[in-house]
């Protein structure tokens, strides 16, 4: 097992890992470095606020800085999994061993499948907190839709955009 102290590979190992998860995950891959997940910042309303440009338009700037922002952290999340498997290929056999017996083992091995839900729940909240104008209950589950994991929902995504556009014809007949 790799560890700290004279004569260890760790340092090696880390720097290793940590170029790579950088070149494939970008920010998320810096925690290999500072030991810390990275969080992007929240977009604030008053950074948006530019002279000269309408209420309108500031706005419309603030909004997508906060869909940039909710798209970074569903990215984020939908990584994880990738990233806690990108770990794992590069750990031996002695060193899966020592992780299992961690205590939060079971907490951690099961949280590398983030659940959409929860990511829409802190998105929600989020607009909310920042007093953004109410969403209709259409327009919530929409944003919901959109934002589950094409790759993992695709069929499921199909499906829907399918009945729906057979329901719109189906109105105009």
């Amino acid at each position: 097992m790799l560890q700290w102290g004279k004569g260890s590979s760790f340092h090696v190992f880390q720097e290793a890992i940590s170029k790579v998860a950088m070149e494939k995950y970008g920010h998320a891959g810096k925690m290999f470095e500072t030991n810390v997940k990275y969080v992007p910042p929240l977009p604030l309303k008053k950074d948006y606020t530019i002279a000269g440009l309408d209420a309108a338009e500031n706005t419309l700037m603030y909004n997508e800085a906060i869909k940039s922002y909710t798209k970074q952290i569903q990215d984020m999340n939908m990584n994880a999994p990738k990233i806690y498997g990108f770990i794992e290929q590069y750990l031996s056999a002695e060193s899966m061993d020592e992780i299992k017996q961690h205590k939060d083992y079971a907490v951690f091995n099961v949280e590398k499948n983030p659940v959409a839900r929860e990511r829409f729940d802190g998105t929600c909240k989020a607009y909310e907190e920042h007093k953004n104008a109410a969403l209709a209950k259409e327009d919530m589950a929409m944003d919901f839709f959109n934002g589950l994991d094409s790759a993992r929902y695709m069929q499921f995504k199909v499906d829907i955009n399918n009945n729906m556009t057979l329901n719109d014809t189906l109105r105009h007949i």
